[in-house]
């Protein structure tokens, strides 16, 4: 336990925290599903867009596995999109190309 506050000590490194400033890794992801975690880093993921969300936008996959709400895209679409906003388990995304 920490002194100053009587909460746990967090461990400086571990499963599920990042290796390097910015990249988040998972043991068995391949190279193409490390994605950026630190704000202001844009990312381009080109996803298959599924059915809509509460709130306009559509759900998608990322590579690695995590659940990414697209804006400005239909349904059975596949698009560029630019990650906006992260979170350990979804993003947020705009598209900005229709392939």
């Amino acid at each position: 336990m920490s002194e100053d506050t009587g909460r746990p000590a967090q461990p400086d490194s571990g499963p599920g925290l990042p290796a390097e400033p910015g990249l988040a890794t998972e043991p068995g992801l391949p190279a193409e599903a490390v994605l950026p975690t630190e704000p202001g880093l844009a990312t381009e993921l080109v996803l298959d867009v599924g059915a809509p969300a509460h709130g306009g936008a559509c759900v998608a996959h990322a590579p690695d596995g995590r659940v990414v709400f697209v804006r400005h895209a239909l349904p059975g679409e596949r698009v560029r999109a630019v990650v906006t906003r992260h979170r350990k388990r979804l993003l947020w995304a705009d598209a900005v190309q229709v392939l």
